[in-house]
């Protein structure tokens, strides 16, 4: 499978700056920028978060108060942006909730 493959394998969720979910792993919180069901973009400030160089347990809290449970590792890194993949899906049925939730804030018919 070649790199493009595997980069677009999932749907891919772009979160608007003030929907954005917390992600936290070993005591840290991060903002998720990006989220699929086999990973997530997040933010850091400074030197790369170091908690993520083995799989970590994750928790993702979503604006709607729902949350999830993952494990997650990194991946690769983007500017001040870090890309992980989880070894634990994320459930579809959330990420195409978040999406209808930011749809119907952000796009109402006028």
């Amino acid at each position: 499978m070649s790199e493009e493959e595997q980069r677009r394998r999932h749907f891919r969720l772009r979160f608007p700056h003030r929907e954005c979910p917390l992600l936290t792993a070993g005591g840290d919180r991060f903002r998720v920028v990006e989220i699929s069901e086999g990973g997530t973009r997040i933010q850091f400030e400074g030197h790369p978060p170091s908690c993520f160089a083995q799989p970590v347990d994750v928790h993702i809290s979503f604006q709607d108060g729902t949350s999830v449970e993952s494990r997650a590792v990194f991946f690769r890194i983007d500017k001040n942006e870090m890309i992980l993949q989880f070894t634990k899906h994320i459930p579809m049925h959330v990420i195409i909730s978040e999406q209808r939730r930011i749809l119907k804030h952000y796009y109402k018919d006028t």
